[in-house]
Parts: C-alpha cells; structure tokens; sequence
C-alpha cells in the first residue's frame, strides 16, 4: 500500500488560496446582465461573513465634476444611444445636495461609510430616498464611474467560501440555503450554473 506524503507547504498552500479568496470577494458585485427595464443583481459581501443580495433598477453612468457641476453621461447598452446632461452639486461634510438652488429638484444624500482620505468629496456612497418610495444607493467612484442602484427586493443573510465553492444562507421566516460553484479572477465574479439558478456574471464596483 502506497501512502502519499502531503507537503506542510502545499498544506499551507491551500490554506491561503482559500483565504485570499475570502478577501477578494468583500466588496460591491454588479451583474454584467441586465433586463431590458434596467433590472439587475447587486451583490454585497463584508468582512464579517454578512452578505446583501439586492434586485432592483441598476444604472451606469460615467462622470465627470467641472467645479460645481456634475457632467453625466449615459450609454444604452442596447441601442448604443447615448444621453450627456449635468446637474449643480455641493457636498457638506457627509451631506451631498443635487440642485441645492432648485427647491422643487433638490436631491439631498448622505454619505455611507466614511470619506475616503485624499479622495475627491463626492467619491462614495450615497443614500437617499427615491421617488419611488425605497432607499437608492448612488456611488461615484474614483475612476470616473458612476452607479445608480434603486432596490426593488433585498435579501440578507451570511456566506461562507470553501475552496471553489459559495455558499450563502438567507435569514427570514425560513432560512434558506444556496450552494453554487464559482470563479474569482480579479474584478470578476462567476457563479456556475446548478439545477435551479443560470451561470451569473458579476464585476466588481471599485470604490
């Protein structure tokens, strides 16, 4: 009988993959796939092994601040169509306004998480209520990108990874449970394909 020796190095070996792993994945996952009314998946997974699943209206944009101004621009991804316009905007400590002389447009957000250190002000998230009556979420990246999340459905629970595989329990009424074989290369995220759910792609929303 042959009795194979495993290296404490490629012991330890695995042991880190499967860590780094773990800390790759915190952060803020968009699907690559969206409805034709706009509609996508927002994954959000911290640190402490809590995780948000958020559907819901997910709109890109690219932008760019000329003083006081926000200059938007708006592909359709679809048609190809694109939609530039620009709004005034000011930020005061953790408060940004849109139109802060417009009384019937204004738009006041506040700031989630804290400012990032050297960071333009209006890098971040923000949070208001929309005027379809749920909390949006509205994030300006430092490389120019912005994103537009509007939750129709939110679900919370907690993951956990192991090895090549996800899995992420759902609190409620019920706790559900949802294993799912995945990828991580980088900035992008894929959940293969099982018996009930479709191969999903994700790209991550770099702060």
């Amino acid at each position: 009988m042959k009795i194979r020796i495993v290296s404490p190095l490629l012991l330890l070996a695995s042991v880190c993959i499967a860590q780094t792993d773990e800390r790759q994945i915190i952060g803020k996952w968009a699907a690559n796939s969206r409805t034709k009314g706009g509609m996508a998946t927002l994954l959000i997974f911290s640190g402490d092994g809590a995780m948000t699943n958020i559907f819901g209206a997910l709109v890109d944009f690219k932008y760019q601040v000329q003083g006081d101004t926000i200059n938007m621009t708006y592909t359709d991804t679809e048609t190809g169509k694109v939609e530039k316009f620009s709004k005034p905007y000011k930020v005061v400590c953790d408060k940004l306004t849109e139109n802060p002389a417009d009384p019937t447009n204004r738009v006041e957000m506040t700031r989630v998480g804290t400012a990032r250190p050297g960071a333009p002000a209006i890098v971040g998230v923000w949070t208001y209520k929309h005027y379809v009556g749920t909390m949006a979420m509205m994030q300006y990246t430092s490389s120019g990108l912005a994103q537009l999340s509007v939750p129709m459905q939110t679900s919370v629970g907690r993951y956990k990874l192991l090895t090549n595989e996800l899995t992420i329990e759902f609190e409620g009424q019920s706790l559900t449970s949802s294993k799912r074989k995945f990828l991580l290369s980088g900035d992008h995220l894929v959940l293969f394909a099982d018996g009930t759910e479709h191969e999903n792609k994700f790209t991550r929303v770099v702060p």
